[in-house]
């Protein structure tokens, strides 16, 4: 597993603590998909600020998005809030 990729989609389903955990371990990375990935559908039409925060307290090393402007704002938001 070393250095691979796990690409996860919808964060409340398939892209745990645990599995991010398990996959950095060895060298891997996670990626969570906001975009429609069947059979899940997309949660990326409006960004949730505290679905985003979730994924990046996670330790997520990627997030796919359709909204990377929206998406970005919120990371910058969620860096602020962790140096304040």
């Amino acid at each position: 597993m070393k250095n691979r990729a796990l690409e996860t989609s919808y964060h409340r389903f398939l892209s745990g603590q645990k599995i991010v955990e398990k996959v950095r371990r060895p060298g891997g990375a996670t990626f969570v998909f906001l975009t429609a990935f069947w059979p899940i559908p997309s949660i990326d039409k409006e960004p949730k600020r505290e679905d985003i925060f979730r994924i990046l307290d996670r330790g997520a090393d990627g997030i796919m998005t359709y909204r990377p402007k929206t998406v970005r704002r919120l990371m910058a938001e969620w860096i602020n809030r962790a140096v304040a």
